[in-house]
């Protein structure tokens, strides 16, 4: 099985795990030529602390040693793959775009509290804001060679998504789901803290929804959860997704009706319950799009494999021993 694919080298590369503990430092040094470039040990070690120090929590003695070298074997083959391929994307003059290089510096950023926590998490890793800058940018290449000689060779039809669907029938069923609307009152919402004034506020709404009161409206209006702009709406789910004292109302509850108030450790709550699904088959026209995006993709890594063999066959390719 492949340990890692192209599209994850760049995730393991920016991994803050520390090298393996108590190994001597070693001096750099080639691991493989790959025309008229090379591959060193600290690209390969990048790649392979994280593997090797999960392993090290999983196998040991002969289990251990097996894992290690099989996966230092497969991960410099595709570090040559990948380099093979962007060589290829270079003669063919593909460039990346700058603003997306951006975008995605700014996305991984975006992960870490701070500016500080970015940059230290890249130090961690022997890395700077520029090595990081070029492996996006080295991604993007990839991606763009495989976009303009492989995508067209990898179209899906909708008789195959139907065919999936079917064959994995079960990955598409779900049990009973139940679509919620909550109006939630924080029991430290109100200036002086006091949890009973929070009471009073949710008791009132209550009595506001029991009048004839649109309950979207004041959930609008005055819900403090997270999907008060929404009309407090929680969209459909099933049992084991939301808090157990939410579920064991919202399931016993009939379409059109209002909870009584439900006390959870967020707050004060109250239900609407919108509607109710049986357990049944996700209809294939609302999974198609997953289906053939799962089915692009196989295809694309199948002919992406052949694609890069035959580049091989021309190259110069040396692994040192």
């Amino acid at each position: 099985m492949k340990i890692i694919s192209t599209a994850m080298l760049l995730c393991f590369s920016l991994c803050a795990l520390s090298a393996l503990p108590a190994r001597a430092e070693v001096v750099d040094q080639i691991v493989a030529i790959v025309n008229d470039e090379i591959v060193t040990f600290s690209e390969l070690k990048k790649v392979l602390n994280p593997i090797y120090a999960q392993y090290e929590k999983t196998y040991e003695g002969d289990d251990l040693v097996e894992k290690m070298v099989k996966a230092r074997n497969e991960v410099l083959e595709q570090l040559i793959n990948n380099r093979l391929l962007l060589q290829e994307a270079r003669r063919k003059e593909i460039v990346a775009d700058q603003k997306e290089i951006d975008e995605r510096i700014a996305q991984i950023k975006s992960r870490f509290p701070t500016e500080e926590d970015f940059t230290k998490a890249l130090g961690m890793d022997g890395m700077t804001v520029d090595n990081l800058k070029k492996n996006v940018e080295e991604q993007l290449l990839i991606r763009g060679l495989v976009q303009q000689d492989l995508a067209h060779k990898a179209m899906i039809s909708p008789r195959e998504v139907e065919e999936y669907y079917r064959e994995h029938a079960k990955d598409f069923s779900e049990g009973e789901t139940i679509n919620v609307c909550n109006i939630m009152i924080k029991h430290k919402a109100r200036a002086d803290g006091d949890p009973d004034k929070a009471l009073e506020m949710i008791s009132n709404i209550q009595k506001e929804v029991k009048n004839g009161g649109d309950f979207e409206v004041l959930a609008k209006r005055y819900s403090e959860g997270p999907n008060a702009a929404q009309g407090g709406d929680m969209g459909f789910f099933g049992r084991g997704s939301m808090m157990k004292e939410i579920e064991d109302v919202a399931f016993n509850m009939k379409v059109g009706e209002v909870s009584e108030i439900i006390k959870t450790d967020m707050g004060y709550h109250i239900l609407y319950l919108k509607a109710r699904r049986s357990p049944r088959m996700i209809p294939v026209q609302d999974v198609s799009k997953d289906i053939e995006r799962e089915l692009f993709q196989r295809k694309i890594e199948e002919l992406k494999g052949d694609y890069v063999k035959e580049i091989r066959k021309k190259a110069f390719v040396k692994i040192m021993e």
